[in-house]
């Protein structure tokens, strides 16, 4: 992904008008009648826990795979542990080849993964994750590393794990509606020329753009879709970011009212940021999908994401097992609770 390539109709902090209102008198029995109907049938669905320990555990064998960069052993490796690991768990796995261009005029191979739990329900819902790391540590200014392939443990490897983890969770207990979790490839090896950002976006989100021009499960109906990413970093916080905002406001609020609801209101911020070029921007322009973006926002970096973003230091002790279950308990939460 990559903050400063943005689209001019969502350049900038998109703000909400918050109404107030006041009355004397105190709260109406109405509203406290429809607030207990609320909580009891908040406490009538039964919803899977998601486990953090074991979320963190499958961070920890992607990066013991090593960087996961197109034509490299360690790629290989973890595309086979994801296909294996999946079937085993119980779901439908199917798998897009193809050869991509890279910005550099080479060929990329690229593996998506389609994991279907419940496949043979018709409506469907959409999880996200992008499995590839960064062949580049760009944010090193002054390293002589720069040029090195970084570990990937928040970026990749956290939103990779919470799919895994949630197929495992979804095994114990079905879904009302089917779940498609899709592991998409070639989505952090574009340029990084500052000074051509529109170029540069064409070479992001490869697996991406290549799916929503050859979906699967063929003839699915998605419901909406939602794209994982950095979502294991310490003190991680998620806001309300922009292409999400202006193609699917509605599962933007599903998803952060349920998350409050679940008692992660501290991590799931009611505030708007910027638009960023992420998975979530071709699946919604191109698939057609509304598609939102569960990324984390730090506006103290200067550069969206959080401070290990795209250097070294994006190893395993960067990873933070409350972040992990804030979002992958709010994802059970949103699935469960579908009619």
């Amino acid at each position: 992904m990559e903050p400063g390539i943005l689209k001019p109709f969502l350049t900038g902090c998109m703000l909400t008008s918050l109404v107030i209102a006041c009355g004397c008198g105190g709260q109406k029995e109405s509203d406290k009648d429809q607030k207990a109907e609320a909580d009891a049938a908040w406490n009538q669905v039964t919803v899977p826990v998601f486990n953090a320990d074991s979320a963190y555990d499958w961070v920890a064998r992607q990066v013991a795979f090593g960087p996961r960069v197109p034509n490299s052993t360690s790629h290989d490796s973890c595309a086979h542990f994801l296909e294996t690991t999946l079937a085993r768990l119980g779901c439908d796995v199917e798998v897009q080849r193809a050869k991509m261009p890279g910005f550099k005029g080479d060929s990329l191979p690229l593996t998506n993964i389609i994991a279907s739990v419940a496949p043979d329900l018709h409506q469907r819902i959409l999880i996200v994750a992008h499995w590839d790391t960064r062949a580049w540590a760009d944010e090193e200014r002054d390293s002589t590393l720069r040029d090195q392939p970084i570990p990937g443990a928040n970026d990749g490897g956290s939103g990779t794990a919470i799919l895994l983890e949630l197929a495992r969770a979804m095994q114990t207990q079905m879904p009302p509606v089917g779940v498609d979790l899709l592991f998409l490839d070639l989505q952090d090896q574009g340029q990084t020329d500052p000074e051509n950002p529109e170029q540069a976006s064409e070479f992001y989100c490869l697996g991406a753009q290549y799916w929503s021009r050859n979906k699967y499960p063929i003839g699915a109906s998605h419901r909406y879709g939602i794209v994982v990413n950095l979502v294991g970093g310490k003190d991680a916080r998620f806001a309300r970011e922009g292409v999400s905002m202006y193609y699917a406001e509605s599962v933007v609020n599903k998803v952060w009212q349920t998350a409050s609801k679940a008692g992660f209101s501290d991590r799931f911020l009611f505030q708007n940021a910027p638009a960023v070029t992420d998975d979530h921007t071709f699946l919604n322009e191109w698939g057609g999908i509304p598609t939102i973006d569960i990324i984390e926002y730090d506006p103290q970096t200067g550069h969206y994401f959080g401070p290990n973003w795209h250097t070294h230091a994006d190893d395993l002790s960067g990873i933070d097992k409350a972040t992990l279950r804030s979002v992958g308990q709010t994802l059970l939460e949103v699935i469960y609770r579908e009619q």
